[in-house]
């Protein structure tokens, strides 16, 4: 999980508390990429996995989680609801200028990491 999809999941958890329902089903929703561009860079079926629990109108969910969102304009310029429930997040320009410094300042080591430990792994 990168720290983007950390930083989105605690709002919606929090957002979700907010407005009086277990955060721990919306632990449990799905933050994925968007299959089209016009749908942000990010959407979670949070309000869609709520509204079984609640038993409530999805769509309604989502408004209701959108408007306790807090969320940092420098992260995300824009969030809206779309379908039958999703939230869609739209990443902030400032935010990919970040990001690429990072990758700039850390040259040809980003995105090394030393996980595994020199262990042998084989992938199929």
């Amino acid at each position: 999980m990168t720290h983007v999809e950390k930083y989105i999941r605690e709002r919606i958890e929090s957002a979700v508390r907010r407005c009086g329902h277990d955060a721990s089903i919306a632990a449990a929703s799905e933050l994925s990429y968007p299959r089209q561009k016009g749908f942000g860079d990010l959407a979670s079926n949070a309000a869609l996995i709520l509204a079984k629990k609640a038993k409530a109108n999805p769509r309604e969910l989502a408004k209701d989680i959108l408007a306790s969102l807090d969320l940092d304009a420098a992260v995300v310029c824009k969030a809206e609801t779309a379908g039958a429930g999703f939230i869609n997040f739209f990443l902030s320009p400032d935010f990919f200028r970040d990001v690429l410094k990072d990758i700039l300042a850390e040259e040809g080591r980003y995105g090394r990491s030393d996980a595994g430990g020199g262990k042998k792994t084989q992938v199929e």
